[in-house]
C-alpha cells in the first residue's frame, strides 16, 4: 500500500488530508466538507493570518453564508482536535481571522488502517460529532462536488517586536502598512516622552486598516504566550476618531464603559467601541 502525508498537531490529533479524517490512537473521524476545506486551508497558509471572508468563500464555495456558520466550524473543529485551551490548534486572531498552530508532517502507512471502519473505537462525544457531520454531508451534497475554485484576497503582513509587545499589521497596501507603523510608533514615543518607559507591556496586537476604519485588538499574554483570560479587547475606529483611541492607549484608561454600551446597537451612533473578543 503507499504511504501517504499526515499533519500531527501539538494536541497528538493527526489529519490525514487525502481522506479528510482526524486520528487519534483510540479514534478516527471523518470531518464534512467545510471542516476540510477549512482546516486544509489554514494549513497550507501556516503563518499567514486568514480572515473570516476568506474561509467563508474557501468552506462554502458557490454558496453565501454568514459567519455564523464559519464560527460554527470552527467551534467543531476545535472539540475533534482536542484542544484543551482555545487557541491550542487553530488561533484567533481578533477582529481579523485565524491561523493555525505549528504542526509537523509525517508520512504513515495506510495498509492497515484502510481496513478499520473509520466508526471503530469511537467514543459517545465522537460518535454524536460523526452523526452531526454525517447529516452536513448528506444535506451539502448539492455542492460536494463543486471545488474551491476562488482567489483570496492578498495581504501585506508585518511583525514588529517593541519592548515586551509583539505587534501583527494586516493591510493590503505598502502605503498603508507605513500609516499603521507610523501610529504605533508615535504612541510608544509619546508613552516614552511622558512616563519615562513603555506603559504598554506583555501584549499581543493586531492591527488592521481597510479603506474605511481601522481595527485594533490585542490581548495581555503570560509566560507562555498565551493570552490571559478576560484579557482580550478590540477597536474599530473610524479615521477621524484615531486621536481618541490613541490618547485611551496612552493614558492607559481603563473604564471603557461609554464605549462598551454601544457595542451591540445595530445602529450605534458612536463611531469608536470596544468588544470583548468572543470567537
Amino acid at each position: 500500500m503507499p504511504n501517504t502525508e499526515q499533519i500531527r498537531f501539538q494536541t497528538n490529533v493527526c489529519y490525514i488530508e487525502s481522506q479528510g479524517v482526524l486520528k487519534t490512537p483510540e479514534s478516527t473521524l471523518k470531518l464534512n466538507l467545510s471542516e476540510q476545506y477549512i482546516l486544509s486551508y489554514l494549513i497550507d497558509n501556516y503563518g499567514k493570518p486568514i480572515t473570516k471572508d476568506e474561509l467563508l468563500n474557501v468552506g462554502w464555495p458557490d454558496r453565501i453564508v454568514t459567519e455564523a456558520s464559519l464560527f460554527q466550524v470552527i467551534r467543531a473543529l476545535r472539540v475533534k482536535l482536542n484542544e484543551e485551551k482555545k487557541g491550542d490548534v487553530i488561533e484567533t486572531l481578533p477582529r481579523v481571522g485565524y491561523q493555525i498552530r505549528e504542526f509537523t508532517r509525517e508520512t504513515v502507512d495506510l495498509s492497515e488502517s484502510q481496513r478499520l471502519s473509520p466508526l471503530k473505537k469511537i467514543g459517545k462525544k465522537t460518535a454524536l460529532l460523526s452523526t452531526i457531520s454525517l447529516a452536513v454531508i448528506m444535506s451539502g451534497i448539492a455542492w460536494m462536488k463543486y471545488p474551491y475554485s476562488g482567489s483570496p484576497k492578498n495581504y501585506l503582513i508585518k511583525k514588529d517586536r517593541v519592548g515586551s509587545n509583539d505587534f501583527t499589521y494586516i493591510t493590503s497596501n505598502a502605503e498603508d502598512l507605513a500609516d499603521l507603523r507610523g501610529k504605533v510608533k508615535d504612541i510608544i514615543n509619546q508613552q516614552t516622552d511622558k512616563y519615562g518607559e513603555i506603559t504598554t507591556k506583555n501584549q499581543r496586537v493586531y492591527l488592521y486598516k481597510t479603506a474605511s476604519f481601522y481595527s485594533a485588538a490585542w490581548c495581555t499574554v503570560d509566560s507562555n504566550k498565551v493570552c490571559k483570560k478576560n484579557s482580550d479587547f478590540s477597536y474599530k475606529i473610524v479615521p477621524d476618531e484615531w486621536s481618541t483611541f490613541a490618547d485611551i492607549v496612552l493614558n492607559n484608561k481603563k473604564n471603557l464603559s461609554r464605549y462598551t454600551d454601544y457595542s451591540y446597537r445595530k445602529y450605534a451612533r458612536a463611531n469608536l467601541y470596544c468588544l470583548h473578543v468572543i470567537y
